[in-house]
């Protein structure tokens, strides 16, 4: 089974199991979605900075500090030096 026939069929299970989209009318399948899409995926870069891995998380749990809040804690200076082109 290709990769684009997985993503349809996990589309189309979130669509008729999640309640979001409960009585929901389409004109299109899931897989009309996937075809559409495109090659290129978006990646959402700051988000995936803001991770920490797990070791580092279990650090800040144990010292009362929360898990993967660096980002919001740091004043916006230095944010905008973490963004800024090198």
């Amino acid at each position: 089974m290709s990769t684009r026939e997985l993503e349809a069929q996990k589309l189309q299970k979130d669509w008729s199991e999640n309640p979001r989209w409960r009585g929901l009318k389409r004109g299109y399948s899931a897989a009309d979605v996937v075809r559409l899409r495109g090659s290129l995926q978006p990646e959402h870069t700051l988000a995936a900075r803001a991770q920490l891995p797990p070791a580092l998380s279990a650090a800040r749990v144990s010292q009362g500090r929360r898990p993967g809040h660096d980002l919001v804690d740091a004043p916006a200076i230095e944010i905008y030096h973490l963004e800024a082109p090198s």
